[in-house]
């Protein structure tokens, strides 16, 4: 709780939050609720971006990173599989390969370990965050917390290995391990073929990330908070600080800035002189209108990589992964390519009416978002780089920066998540 001393304090200067996205918008609500005069910036508007079109799985569990010394073994095989959950652009390879060198160098034992323990950091607690946010503003529909599942077609697909193991068991994550008699009882729609599946009770999911981000951004407005529909193009820095926002059409002045652009943030920081090894990893789905099956929850294909998810829009199917520009043409055949593995999966699906999106996850190469504050501009927030789990880091990440930006101690430690673990 804040006093009108502290609100006062706060509300002497104008922050700037760049992007709206669920972790841009859930720092901006934050910031206003602390007392300060918030502007939210974004040429598109709120949740129109990566949080438009994700899995809108909230996922508190998620201790295991993608990056591992068994995700390297794994990977030619994926490249040469035309259903495969992993592209390239051969044409982007030039551009892309730092960040794949820089991949592999980070999926190692150790360096899995320490990402898995900086992700429990910021996802554990996601369910009761948004069980809160969403309580206080009448929107508690929008949060299913009955549990996701992982399937395979293999015997015993989810045997944990060690890193697995170790790191459940120091966060303390439930599972369950299924046969498949128990996964058919639980999601009579999954083909027969599946053999075995793993269970996360305590995960979840929303029924629109779109709606969950927009909701919060209304809150946002109503308590005073301000949505600029416009385009950052630079930065005027003077002393160490940055005093002015280039937009598209004038300047603005700020006292604080807040760097929420997801993919975009990349291009903002080279205007600063900084290149940071942060890639699009594109994504795409497909959302299926009238499925004509039914799922309680989340389930995963633990074989092929994508999830399958029922939204408030329909059946989704969200996942792959193509490492490419984020500006390159979309490859819509990674889109199809989910619509074949989906009637795989369900043999009763109906597929007709089906919507697709591309989004470019913003993603570094050892799976951690950058967060905290920037190295060299006193007065520069980051918060951006998430990768697969923005829904979820959002929460905490949105605290981490309100405390910061009202010189309270924050609860994480923000080391392994500086950008200057990049050099």
């Amino acid at each position: 709780m804040y006093t009108e001393d502290t609100v006062k304090q706060n509300s002497s200067g104008r922050v700037a939050v760049i992007g709206a996205g669920i972790v841009g918008v859930l720092c901006a609500w934050r910031l206003v609720q602390d007392g300060h005069r918030v502007t939210l910036i974004d040429r598109l508007g709120p949740g129109e971006g990566c949080s438009f079109g994700n899995a809108c799985m909230i996922s508190p569990d998620a201790v295991v990173p993608y990056n591992s010394p068994s995700s390297l073994w794994l990977v030619p095989k994926w490249l040469v599989d035309p259903l495969g959950p992993l592209s390239v652009r051969w044409q982007d390879i030039p551009s892309s390969y730092p960040w794949l060198a820089a991949w592999v160098k980070a999926s190692t034992t150790e360096g899995c370990l320490k990402t898995g323990r900086a992700m429990a950091a910021l996802h554990l607690g996601a369910i009761d965050a948004y069980r809160a946010i969403l309580g206080e503003l009448g929107a508690s529909d929008l949060l299913l917390s009955r549990g996701q599942m992982q399937v395979s077609r293999q015997e015993n697909g989810f045997v944990p290995g060690a890193i697995a193991r170790q790191l459940r068991e120091e966060f303390g994550v439930v599972t369950e391990q299924l046969d498949a008699s128990a996964i058919h009882e639980r999601v009579p729609a999954l083909s027969p073929s599946f053999r075995s599946g793993l269970f996360f009770p305590n995960n979840g999911q929303t029924l629109s990330s779109y709606r969950l981000t927009r909701t919060i951004a209304e809150a946002f407005q109503r308590a005073g908070g301000e949505i600029r529909h416009d385009e950052v193009r630079n930065f005027r820095v003077t002393d160490g600080a940055v005093g002015e926002l280039v937009l598209s059409g004038e300047r603005l002045a700020v006292d604080q800035v807040v760097l929420a652009a997801g993919i975009g943030s990349r291009d903002l920081l080279r205007q600063l002189g900084q290149n940071v090894p942060l890639q699009a990893e594109r994504g795409y789905h497909l959302t299926m209108p009238h499925p004509a099956i039914e799922l309680p929850f989340p389930v995963s294909n633990r074989d092929r990589s994508f999830a399958v998810t029922p939204t408030e829009h329909g059946l989704r199917f969200a996942g792959t992964v193509e490492i490419a520009r984020e500006r390159s043409t979309p490859n819509w055949k990674r889109a199809e390519i989910l619509s074949t593995l989906g009637e795989d999966m369900f043999p009763g699906l109906k597929t007709g009416g089906a919507t697709r999106w591309m989004g470019s996850r913003p993603s570094f190469p050892d799976g951690l978002p950058v967060l905290g504050r920037h190295p060299d501009l006193s007065n520069m927030l980051l918060a951006f780089g998430n990768g697969h789990y923005g829904v979820t880091a959002a929460p905490k990440m949105a605290e981490a920066v309100a405390a910061l930006a009202s010189k309270r101690p924050v609860a994480l430690d923000l080391r392994d998540y500086s950008l200057s673990r990049f050099g």
